[in-house]
């Protein structure tokens, strides 16, 4: 550095730099929310919204009804889904027997379809005995879903002991035939 210059460009940039910096932290820290989430503030300067999509109008004269998005099930969930996994798999299974059935399709097909068949329904088969003996054991609102190479049991508890996860594994493991760490339990309230 030359005598006599007390700032060189570099300075003048790195104070630019601190300066744009300083001012980001306080504009996010003025827009930003206090609890994590999104604040609107109404006419009145008050919180309205502490999350992004719970605002409302400034107009709004109704009150409006909150939709639960965490980690409870409504009472028929589980009912919900097995009547879905049901019409999904029955769906693939028609598919499949329709290819089947077609004379215009080549033998290498129709021997792949067969083996999806026996999948689809070795998997329907073993998912409804996991969720009998699950019933079978106190389990009443039970979900199982085979997946290609892990097993997901859902079921409808607040908490499960150490003992009564161990039987929903046991069942798992015994009637699925894959290990332990492939199978996943999932409490819904």
């Amino acid at each position: 550095m030359k005598k006599g210059k007390v700032f060189g460009k570099k300075q003048i940039a790195l104070s630019l730099m601190v300066v744009a910096l300083a001012g980001a932290v306080w504009l996010n820290m003025k827009y930003s929310a206090t609890e994590g989430g999104f604040t609107v503030k109404g006419e009145d300067n008050k919180q309205t919204a502490s999350y992004l999509g719970e605002a409302t109008f400034v107009d709004n004269k109704q009150e409006s009804e909150s939709v639960q998005t965490g980690g409870k099930a409504d009472e028929d969930y589980l009912a919900t889904a097995k009547k879905d996994r049901d019409a999904a798999r029955s769906e693939a299974i028609s598919e499949l027997e329709d290819t089947v059935k077609d004379a215009k399709v080549k033998d290498s097909v129709k021997t792949a379809a067969v083996e999806k068949l026996t999948v689809l329904t070795t998997r329907s088969d073993t998912e409804a005995s996991i969720e009998t003996l699950l019933k079978a054991k106190g389990f009443k609102n039970t979900i199982a879903i085979i997946g290609d190479n892990d097993i997901n049991i859902v079921i409808k508890s607040d908490e499960l002991s150490e003992s009564q996860t161990m039987q929903i594994q046991d069942i798992a493991t015994s009637q699925s035939g894959l290990t332990l760490d492939k199978v996943k339990i999932i409490t819904v309230k």
